[in-house]
């Protein structure tokens, strides 16, 4: 898919060390892979950072994905059909995580969820057209 078609999508997770660090990432598609790449700095000397972890989701394994508008920006809510697949990911509880977006950019993550709705519904076309063919 094209950058311009379907951009990376800038958001936040849960702080982690008990409030003392922040977690930021992108969320991306590649074929028909979701992938998450974030990074935990912390909030009090503005010095330690980790190494940028990636976590990839076979879109196979996505259950939902909705964008949830709000006054300064939203929330991109992922559910998966196993735990394991969100394994590391801060903030992650049965299967489940929440991403805050940013105000400038709702377009954005807007259209990434169209798109990733999309690839899903197009997945499930694939598959009854392959059935069929049996």
């Amino acid at each position: 898919m094209s950058s311009l078609l379907n951009p990376s999508v800038p958001v936040t997770m849960e702080s982690s060390w008990a409030g003392l660090a922040s977690n930021t990432g992108l969320l991306r598609l590649e074929r028909d892979t979701l992938v998450l790449e974030f990074e935990t700095k912390d909030d009090v000397l503005k010095m330690l950072r980790s190494d940028v972890k990636s976590v990839a989701v076979p879109l196979a394994e996505v259950e939902t994905c909705r964008w949830k508008p709000g006054w300064f920006g939203g929330k991109i809510e992922l559910a998966v059909r196993s735990m394991s697949l969100l394994d590391g990911i801060v903030g992650a509880a049965q299967g489940s995580v929440m991403f805050g977006v940013a105000r400038k950019d709702r377009d954005k993550a807007s259209g990434f969820v169209a798109n990733l709705e999309l690839a899903l519904a197009h997945r499930v076309v694939r598959a009854a057209e392959e059935s069929g063919r049996s």
